[in-house]
């Protein structure tokens, strides 16, 4: 079971849409003054919850600097969706010729033959 200064830094880190450097070095001096063996509740009382600690961190953070961070991490997740349905096309496509490949090889190939032998007399 998490105690309550775990669950309290859980909570904050999943408020927060963005993990820049200043983010992890706010979380970090908020928890340095809270004792490993506060209850949750007690952590509450002192230091509020985790909704207000984040929206006090984003009331004295740069409006345009938190709007270039959160451009930043869309376009960074619709390259990487495009580059996984590439990887995903790709191998799809390299299924396709593989199974094709099979396919040729099975017509191809031969798997009865009939030998007859016949033999010649020669005479002189």
């Amino acid at each position: 079971m998490k105690s309550g200064k775990q669950r309290y830094a859980s909570e904050l880190k999943a408020l927060f849409p963005i993990h820049t450097k200043k983010e992890k070095q706010y979380i970090r001096s908020l928890l340095t003054n809270i004792e490993e063996s506060r209850s949750y509740s007690d952590i509450i009382e002192e230091f509020g919850e985790p909704t207000s600690a984040v929206s006090a961190y984003y009331e004295n953070i740069d409006t345009q600097q938190l709007i270039r961070s959160l451009k930043r991490k869309r376009l960074l997740q619709l390259f990487l969706g495009i580059v996984a349905a590439a990887v995903i096309v790709c191998a799809i496509c390299y299924c396709i010729s593989l199974r094709e490949a099979l396919d040729m090889v099975r017509d191809g190939s031969i798997t009865d033959t009939e030998v007859t032998i016949t033999e010649e007399v020669i005479t002189e």
